[in-house]
């Protein structure tokens, strides 16, 4: 039976929605001209390539047989030289563009694209779709654990990896400034590196899960409520980025890590490599 690992990463996607804090605070235009300002968008690249895409590149990758495919989802909004900058990224590993409307819904663009790209199999295929957004980074070995769990009696399970750490890091006029400092995070039901198990049977041309992709499975702090998770407890398993111009303004790493204690960053930067690229 073939195997798949879809890596879906949100790019500063324009929506009628109020997912967003940045959304929630100001009428449409404005929330428009913050969301693809220069200083905005040039931080978002240098984090995208300065620590998501390595850290997707670097991978260790099992004996198993199987595929990886990294799905950005883009604004088609987005000022045409930004994508020009982010499609030279390619370099680094390849990935798929899929530009979304203002219009679109975006979780409706992920269903289709995923249940075209899985339809395109003519063996059985066991998949997996996987959150991780553009400033974040998983552990080298979160691959190979991952496919442990892709098994025909885990379809349709959700699978999460709570332990790994928070990083606040310092920016200046849209360029990254140095870590101010990290913490040891347990985040059950964290959205980093949350899974979903899918199940593509080809003689029956048939998505055979309830859900097609992990977005369709809803608000991921209480997940559990609705679907079968999994939690592996393997340690150091990512690190959340938080910082002034993201989404939430790094508030949630604030109330998460009041009591925790900071951790000396040396020992995390030999433990995740692209680190070095914003010390």
């Amino acid at each position: 039976m073939k195997k798949k690992i879809f890596y879906i990463i949100r790019y500063s996607v324009l929506q009628h929605s109020n997912a967003w804090k940045i959304s929630r605070e100001t009428d449409f235009e404005t929330y428009k001209k913050n969301l693809f300002s220069d200083e905005r968008l040039n931080l978002k690249r240098s984090l995208f390539q300065t620590l998501t895409l390595p850290c997707l590149a670097e991978q260790e990758k099992s004996a198993e047989d199987y595929e990886t495919e990294i799905v950005l989802l883009v604004s088609k909004q987005l000022p045409s030289e930004q994508l020009e900058k982010i499609n030279s990224l390619q370099q680094i590993v390849k990935f798929t563009v899929v530009e979304v409307d203002e219009n679109e819904s975006m979780y409706s663009k992920i269903t289709t694209f995923i249940s075209s790209s899985v339809s395109q199999s003519t063996e059985d295929l066991l998949y997996a779709t996987v959150r991780i957004d553009d400033d974040d980074l998983l552990a080298k070995g979160y691959e190979s654990k991952l496919l442990d769990y892709l098994t025909l009696g885990n379809n349709n399970y959700l699978i999460s990896f709570p332990l790994g750490y928070e990083s606040l890091i310092n920016t200046k006029d849209g360029e990254i400034a140095g870590v101010e400092y990290s913490k040891f995070s347990n985040y059950p039901k964290v959205a980093l590196g949350l899974a979903h198990i899918g199940f593509f049977n080809a003689s029956l041309n048939k998505i055979e899960s309830e859900k097609v992709h992990i977005y369709q499975t809803g608000k991921h702090t209480n997940v559990d409520e609705r679907h079968t998770l999994i939690y592996d407890m393997t340690p150091d398993s990512y690190v959340e980025v938080a910082y002034a111009l993201q989404d939430t303004r790094g508030e949630g790493f604030k109330n998460r890590t009041t009591d925790s204690a900071s951790i000396d960053l040396e020992n995390l930067r030999k433990k995740f490599p692209p680190l070095d690229g914003i010390f």
